[in-house]
């Protein structure tokens, strides 16, 4: 059984750091676009773009927490392995 689990285990190792490395990629880009807002939120203000940012900002959180999904769903099999 040991030996049958730990290619197994090897690929699914690999697969949840795939996922990480996803869900860190999405959540820097959201977090680099809230820094640029902030840097920027006299700007932001004096031109209304309050609805457009927050679009961007929830489109990007969104993705962020797809990837999250996917990532916690594979954590989950692991553990079950």
């Amino acid at each position: 059984v040991i030996i049958i689990m730990v290619p197994i285990s090897s690929k699914v190792t690999q697969w949840i750091a795939s996922k990480q490395k996803k869900v860190m990629k999405a959540r820097d880009n959201r977090v680099e676009l809230n820094s640029e807002i902030l840097g920027s939120m006299k700007v932001v203000k004096l031109q209304a773009w309050e609805e457009s940012f927050q679009d961007r900002i929830l489109a990007l959180r969104n993705a962020e927490l797809s990837e999250l999904y996917d990532y916690l769903l594979a954590s989950s099999i692991s553990v079950m392995m």
